[in-house]
């Protein structure tokens, strides 16, 4: 089960705000409730822009709860911010990174990397390897192990994905030849 919500498609900009948070919790409900109906696959939610959920009480505590419960149902909850500080700020956020299991960290400015240390009980050391990271490096923590990976993405995940104005000037002019 594929569910794509994303910001273009339902002209964002265009939404009231006080309805992008249920509308958007509307769409994980369905996806949840799918998961929970089926036990024979292994399923996952993604949620980008968690920050969006989490800021609306009643949607940030569905979403703890989903996190928490959905591993029983064989399924994964995978949640993505662009900054963590959304979820240490919250308690909903703090039950989110409570109960995941496999934390990626990728560059963050220093001040913001040690509010991260403190709460994810991390090393100086480790503080000083994060800020350094270049585009693509990423620290992965488990319960037990912490790794540092590479993240290269194919020529066409790089096409579709890519934010970076350079490389979307690239694209553009060769699309143009």
């Amino acid at each position: 089960i594929i569910l794509l919500v994303q910001g273009d498609l339902m002209a964002e900009e265009n939404m009231n705000e006080e309805l992008l948070a249920p509308f958007i919790y509307s769409a994980t409900h369905i996806v949840y409730s799918l998961i929970k109906q089926n036990r024979l696959y292994l399923d996952t939610v993604i949620l980008d822009e968690t920050w969006r959920l989490i800021s609306n009480e009643f949607a940030a505590e569905r979403i703890r709860d989903m996190v928490k419960i959905i591993r029983g149902y064989g399924g994964s909850v995978m949640t993505a911010t662009q900054d963590i500080n959304d979820y240490i700020d919250s308690q909903a956020g703090k039950a989110i990174i409570a109960g995941t299991a496999i934390k990626i960290l990728m560059r963050m400015e220093k001040p913001e990397c040690r509010k991260v240390a403190e709460e994810l009980g991390l090393s100086d050391e480790d503080v000083n390897t994060i800020v350094k990271f270049k585009r693509g490096q990423a620290m992965i923590l488990t319960s037990t192990d912490k790794t540092i990976v590479n993240i290269i993405p194919s020529a066409k995940e790089n096409y579709e994905f890519t934010t970076d104005p350079n490389e979307l000037l690239k694209y553009a002019k060769e699309k143009s030849n």
